[in-house]
């Protein structure tokens, strides 16, 4: 049996990301041959991806910054899902970084989806005063 090795690219919001064709068509089968639904493979595929990324990571004096942002993007993933959050709204907030201050405001936060929106304008709009 022949390895697949290629990797897709896309883009959201200027970011790109990069899945494994062998992801790809997992996720295919995945949605073709099981109950889950399009935005349960939309957030397993953006897992899937953060997770490449993570793996991409070089040895650097970079790595443990950047291995941070990428856990704390797959935590407000999760997070943002089990409020119920739009999957495009999903999408566009994780290409932001993520420090580690915001993540620990977001895992004592009791996140609904409009509650969620008003707090990323507020904070937003906060970053944009100083």
């Amino acid at each position: 049996m022949k390895q697949i090795t290629q990797n897709a690219t896309y883009t959201i919001n200027n970011t790109s990301y990069s899945i494994s064709l062998k992801d790809v068509l997992f996720n295919a089968f995945k949605l073709t041959h099981t109950n889950l639904s399009y935005r349960d493979l939309k957030i397993s595929f953006l897992k899937d991806s953060i997770s490449n990324e993570i793996n991409a990571i070089e040895d650097n004096s970079q790595a443990d910054y950047q291995l941070q942002i990428l856990l704390n993007r797959l935590e407000m993933v999760d997070l943002m899902d089990a409020a119920g959050v739009d999957i495009e709204d999903i999408e566009f907030c994780v290409n932001d970084i993520i420090t580690n201050e915001e993540i620990d405001y977001y895992r004592n936060f009791e996140l609904t989806p409009r509650g969620f929106y008003k707090e990323v304008n507020l904070r937003r709009g906060e970053a944009q005063l100083h």
